[in-house]
């Protein structure tokens, strides 16, 4: 029977951090008897494991380098966002090495940050916290300001893995929840409905709170600003734990500043880290959070279980969880994607 490798290449070089030995044991006892699992700790060991890698965890390397070698690799999983590197996977995707996103890690995280701004900025907890600082009893100015998810209209733009969990969640809290996709027959479990992208104009028109929660773009939708916001209810509330560049930042501060929409929970932003005059960082209707709706004390165990289901799923021929596909990596790196 020929062995083959699976290579670990999770870790810091500059902080002397790797996946810890526990972890990368978790993944050993799950591993084939023919699949040899090792971990590396820096590029120059990853690039001289990488010709006989085939699977790999995390993906530390440049263009060039994993293109001298990596011709072998059957299977990429990625552990961060990998977006930059998306683009020059495509030959390799082409090739036939399968990839996969680092959605399903991120999901639950990610979900939960979204609820939590989608709460606090319906429940008005950004006044509540500025009255605090006063030491100013404020009900009669928040109490008629309050407004209940239950009921309301919860649009996603865009549905992944992300967009599911926070579609899970919202239906726990009495909100109808819909979506604008490429797959409006996919029977999401916890969506009410699909809205094919034609009809993006009537989604934004509709929805109450609008959530943008994926790494991709949709045709047609490739970012939000000044049409997406003259659509929108004026008491609509923007969230986004996307990746940055799919809301336009100055358009939103146009939409906010002049009450074409009532409020933003935002944890991206075009450019990060966000600039110390954006006007973003004063405004009474906005809530801001430093792109760390990925953050999980978890998030390297959970990483690892995706890990293991994914080699199950890979060695018994059964789709993967977060795996990119032609359609992804097209939205991607199609002209206009941000």
């Amino acid at each position: 029977m020929t062995e083959r490798m699976l290579t670990v290449a999770v870790f810091n070089e500059p902080l002397g951090w790797s996946l810890p030995d526990s972890l990368i044991e978790r993944i050993r006892d799950a591993a084939p008897s023919d699949v040899r699992v090792q971990s590396v700790r820096s590029r120059a060991e990853l690039r001289e494991a990488l010709a006989e890698t085939t699977y790999l965890i995390g993906l530390p390397l440049t263009e060039s380098q994993f293109a001298g070698a990596g011709a072998g690799v059957k299977w990429i999983q990625l552990t961060g966002s990998g977006g930059e590197s998306l683009a020059w996977l495509q030959p390799a995707m082409e090739s036939g090495t399968r990839v996969c996103s680092a959605a399903p890690i991120r999901a639950p995280q990610s979900a939960e940050h979204a609820m939590a701004l989608m709460l606090a900025l319906m429940r008005k907890l950004h006044d509540a916290m500025a009255a605090q600082t006063e030491h100013r009893w404020a009900a009669g100015d928040i109490a008629p300001e309050i407004r209940d998810l239950d009921g309301a209209m919860v649009g996603l733009v865009a549905i992944d893995v992300v967009g599911e969990e926070i579609a899970r969640r919202a239906k726990a809290f009495g909100a109808e929840v819909v979506a604008i996709g490429p797959d409006p027959e996919n029977p999401y479990l916890h969506v009410d409905e699909v809205l094919p992208v034609g009809e993006s104009a009537e989604f934004f028109r509709n929805c109450d709170v609008i959530v943008v929660a994926t790494p991709f773009h949709e045709p047609g939708v490739t970012t939000i600003g000044e049409l997406e916001f003259r659509a929108m209810k004026s008491s609509a509330i923007l969230i986004d734990v996307s990746r940055g560049g799919v809301v336009r930042t100055g358009e939103l501060v146009t939409a906010l500043q002049s009450g074409q929409i009532a409020a933003a929970g935002l944890d991206v932003f075009e450019h990060e880290p966000l600039a110390p005059d954006s006007p973003l960082w004063t405004m009474a209707n906005v809530l801001l959070t430093p792109h760390v709706s990925g953050a999980s004390p978890r998030y390297w165990e959970r990483a690892v279980e995706v890990v293991v289901r994914n080699l199950r799923r890979i060695e018994e021929g059964r789709p993967l969880l977060g795996e990119i596909d032609e359609l992804m990596l097209e939205r991607f790196t199609s002209p206009g994607a941000a």
